[in-house]
């Protein structure tokens, strides 16, 4: 089983280290790249190109995000050979609920093509100079109402996708054929959307139109106020501080949650010395230790996993209003019949 990452890439030196070498010790065989930043991010991307971990992928319009995530995952499945593809961004962090995806893809029944995982929004935190994953550890909860909570189910969910190599990897003309997994979600997406003013300042510099669906209230009022021109005050007045994180905690709306950072800090101390990056890999005998959550982590799970209210309302549009159509298509053509019939029998 070959499990592909596919990565939009901005200017995310910050984090952009810790990203593929957690991902790819934690399961994920290959990383397919495309976009891009800095000197600093381009220098990570080409490091782990050189290991043969990661092929990058030049496209001219680096602004359409649709058709970048629709030629990586193509070339995941037609060059890389994938069977699973997490389509992922360069602050998320994939924590599956096992030993590492293998462990939890490779029990998915092959009836099911779709794996959703449940996303955490990591709220921005006072820059003190350590690496984003060490500071940023609290994180939204999903019975937090209002409009910086989960407003609809693309935001809460994100889809690993079982791929049908017989498409070539345009995983959208699966149609129906595209059957998730309902309401357990065995993987989590630890997101870290903002990490500093500067870096928030590049990261919605970018975006133009309007931003994607996956996108939280959080981060679309960011950049509204980006748009407005007020973001250092809007940065500013969402710190999440100690203080705030304490009364957060208190009344259940904020989660302490330190697994990432307890992770990468493994990952780190594993590194042989002398070695030319913080994060080794696998072949260097690194040692990534995910253990599966005990019976009391997954009953609190299986809470959160219900409180999302998972309900595919698109598709089921779809299939209501298909079947509306073929509905009045049957009346049309039934309706003369019986006129005819009880014409000839009045004939009669």
């Amino acid at each position: 089983m070959t499990i592909a990452m596919t990565v939009l890439v901005r200017d995310d030196a910050d984090i952009l280290d810790a990203h593929l070498g957690y991902h790819l010790n934690a399961g994920v065989d290959v990383v397919l790249a495309t976009g891009g930043g800095g000197e600093a991010t381009t220098e990570i991307l080409e490091t782990y190109a050189r290991e043969g971990v990661l092929r990058r992928v030049s496209r001219e319009d680096v602004h359409d995000e649709a058709a970048a995530r629709e030629e990586l995952a193509h070339r995941a499945v037609a060059e890389a050979g994938a069977d699973w593809i997490v389509a992922s961004e360069a602050d998320e962090f994939w924590l599956p609920r096992g030993e590492s995806f293998g462990d939890v893809l490779s029990v998915i029944p092959t009836r099911y093509t779709v794996v959703q995982a449940l996303a955490r929004l990591f709220l921005p935190r006072p820059d003190d100079g350590r690496p984003a994953f060490e500071r940023l550890t609290i994180r939204r909860s999903v019975y937090m109402a209002g409009e910086d909570g989960i407003a609809s189910l693309e935001q809460a969910l994100r889809p690993v996708v079982r791929t049908d190599r017989r498409q070539a990897g345009r995983l959208d003309d699966q149609g129906d054929r595209l059957v998730p997994l309902r309401a357990w979600y065995p993987i989590e997406v630890l997101r870290l959307p903002f990490r500093s003013l500067e870096q928030a300042e590049r990261r919605l510099a970018g975006v133009r139109g309007e931003p994607p669906a996956s996108w939280s209230g959080l981060e679309r009022d960011a950049l509204a106020a980006q748009r407005r021109g007020d973001l250092a005050a809007w940065y500013a007045e969402r710190m999440t501080d100690e203080d705030a994180a304490g009364r957060g905690r208190e009344d259940g709306s904020l989660v302490e949650d330190t697994r990432l950072r307890d992770a990468l800090e493994r990952l780190s101390e594993s590194a042989p010395a002398g070695g030319s990056r913080r994060y080794p890999l696998p072949s260097e005998g690194a040692r990534l230790s995910l253990a599966p959550p005990d019976i009391v982590d997954d009953a609190a799970y299986a809470g959160e996993c219900a409180a999302v209210h998972e309900v595919d309302y698109e598709r089921l549009e779809r299939h209501i209003t298909d079947l509306e159509r073929r509905i009045a298509s049957l009346e049309r053509r039934l309706w003369p019949r019986v006129v005819g019939k009880l014409s000839r029998v009045v004939g009669r």
